[in-house]
């Protein structure tokens, strides 16, 4: 594991690049790095087959993806909690936006006051979105 720091992304970026063309240890190897979004994954792609000439066999899990692939390794009958999952995270808010009530929501209740179920989805994945990236 090689953690590098810095406050500039193509620093980091060349960083990555030298080591996977030196330390390769076998070509058909999968190279893991850890990022926060899929935008970054793909600049870093982009970023490291413009340097390399090629971005290939290249995993990039989120943080909390990556963590359960080791539990999942070392621990047997591991199972991530699924109520965290993205998909299941919609559904849940969605069943939840449906009846609320609290004064306090009251702006939300104002959004959603047209009864329409697809932007009742809508903001319960953008909502899930987000509990995700924290």
């Amino acid at each position: 594991m090689n953690i590098y720091v810095s406050n500039r992304l193509e620093i980091l970026s060349d960083h990555l690049a030298d080591r996977l063309t030196e330390g390769a240890s076998s070509a058909l190897a999968t190279e893991t790095i850890i990022l926060q979004s899929l935008g970054m994954a793909k600049w870093l792609s982009l970023q490291l087959a413009r340097r390399n000439g090629i971005c290939a066999n290249c995993s990039f899990p989120f943080p909390n993806r990556f963590l359960d692939d080791v539990y999942r390794a070392f621990i047997d009958g591991y199972e991530p909690d699924a109520a965290y999952d993205r998909d299941v995270m919609t559904w849940t808010l969605d069943g939840l936006l449906r009846d609320v009530r609290d004064p306090e929501f009251a702006p939300v209740n104002q959004y959603l006051s047209g009864g329409d179920p697809l932007k009742r989805y809508q903001l319960a994945r953008n909502i899930a979105l987000l509990f995700d990236q924290y």
